[in-house]
């Protein structure tokens, strides 16, 4: 009654609830159903921690193996350690290229990228946060359309890095350990057209030099190009390739 009062409480009294993520299992008879949820919520989305069964999965610190079906949405630690709170031992973030690094790879298969960080009990943040922060942000300014509003290619690309998509152009998004050639094959070329394809940096507009046949792109990026965080490679029909 105790659970069941507070779920209600925060479906009932703040308007439109987009997503209710729960994290713990409630032995049956559960305290609410999802059923129970939608009737007070209809277009929200639930986790499965709860009922054993939701809207999407949520896979925890560990990238899968394999691309997830459905919708799906891992849940990391950037901090060091194993620490999901505040810890003053482990105030050291890992590197923002890590971070991105899983980021796209989480976006070349389609899923969301749940990363936490925790503040202490006054609510401020280490230094090492506020650093990493910075650096994504300027990264963001920079590349963000290669992760907001496409989808992950895996199902119709062959590719050794992530790669993501919109009906005009493909991501290519590099990892800072990832050196030497690069070879793309577009399995399904009805998903995307590229007319006399153009390929370069998106971060600085620089070309990339580049060799196509039958849908297969190899393409070599000079080291000068690399920055050490997630370097993205926009591949795009030529008339577009500045827009």
């Amino acid at each position: 009654s105790y659970l069941k009062g507070q779920i209600t409480e925060l479906l009932g009294n703040y308007g439109k609830i987009d997503l209710l993520w729960f994290d713990g299992f409630d032995e049956p008879p559960q305290a609410i159903s999802i059923a129970e949820i939608r009737a007070m919520q209809p277009g929200i989305v639930v986790n499965p921690r709860m009922h054993g069964y939701g809207d999407f999965l949520t896979p925890e610190v560990k990238v899968p193996e394999a691309p997830p079906a459905g919708w799906w949405e891992l849940c990391d630690i950037w901090q060091s350690g194993e620490a999901w709170g505040y810890s003053s031992v482990h105030e050291a973030y890992k590197p923002a290229g890590w971070m991105l690094s899983r980021l796209a790879k989480v976006r070349g298969w389609n899923g969301n990228y749940l990363i936490n960080a925790a503040p202490n009990a006054e609510g401020e943040m280490p230094d090492s946060y506020y650093q990493r922060m910075d650096e994504v942000a300027l990264w963001m300014r920079r590349n963000a359309e290669a992760v907001f509003g496409v989808s992950g290619a895996c199902s119709w690309v062959e590719c050794a890095v992530p790669v993501t998509a919109c009906s005009e152009a493909c991501y290519l998004l590099l990892p800072p350990d990832h050196d030497g050639r690069i070879q793309l094959r577009i399995t399904d070329t009805t998903r995307i057209q590229l007319f006399s394809p153009a390929v370069r940096m998106l971060s600085t507009a620089e070309r990339v030099p580049f060799e196509y046949a039958e849908g297969t792109f190899l393409i070599d990026v000079p080291s000068s190009l690399r920055t050490g965080l997630v370097d993205v490679i926009k591949i795009s029909s030529s008339q577009s390739a500045s827009t």
